[in-house]
């Protein structure tokens, strides 16, 4: 009888374990968050959509939180100048999501509401959502990004995980981080420590 398969939770990291040491769990915490942000702010450049930039401002949180508490483990300038380029990355966000919100709140003639009213949040909405664009744009050239991506080893954790859903989909391996799965990405992790 086929064991259920289990659904990793969204909180759950893959390749996190307690064999990792704390300075290169939190590389891998942060290359995870920061592969989501990157993601989605690619994925709102193409579609537009609201749920798109919604999740966008959710998954820059999930960064900024892990990153505010691991301060210590990385260069303080460097930290703070990437702080301060996802804050405005976030503040363009939430200034579009904000007139989302506003706009599926609001109807014509409910409590006096004009449609002209409603037609300037529309506009607006558009202003903010090209801002938040020209945001995105300049988030993803920043040497600061690079300059973290080098600091949290990106690269190779993009490396590891790409190694590993192939792994996962040639020898079809569930989704959820089992503990021998968590020892084999460790020990890549480790040879490619030894070629660096």
């Amino acid at each position: 009888m086929k064991q259920p398969v289990k659904q990793r939770k969204l909180w759950e990291i893959p390749g996190l374990s307690t064999e990792k040491d704390f300075r290169r769990a939190a590389d891998c915490i942060l290359s995870h968050r920061l592969s989501a942000v990157i993601a989605l702010a690619h994925d709102f450049k193409m579609s537009h959509h609201t749920e798109d930039l919604h999740q966008l401002r959710i998954v820059i949180r999930r960064l900024r939180y892990p990153l505010e508490t691991l301060l210590s483990q990385y260069k303080r300038k460097l930290v703070l100048s990437f702080l301060q380029e996802l804050n405005e990355l976030q503040e363009g966000a939430g200034n579009a999501r904000d007139l989302d919100v506003m706009l599926e709140r609001f109807e014509p003639g409910q409590n006096g509401i004009q449609q002209t009213f409603l037609d300037e949040l529309r506009t607006q909405r558009s202003m903010c959502y090209n801002d938040a664009e020209d945001r995105i744009d300049l988030f993803l050239v920043n040497p600061v990004l690079y300059d973290f991506k080098r600091a949290i080893k990106y690269d190779k954790f993009q490396k590891l995980a790409q190694r590993r859903n192939n792994r996962r989909t040639q020898t079809k391996i569930p989704e959820e981080s089992t503990p021998e799965s968590n020892i084999q990405l460790n020990s890549l992790y480790d040879k490619e420590d030894n070629h660096d």
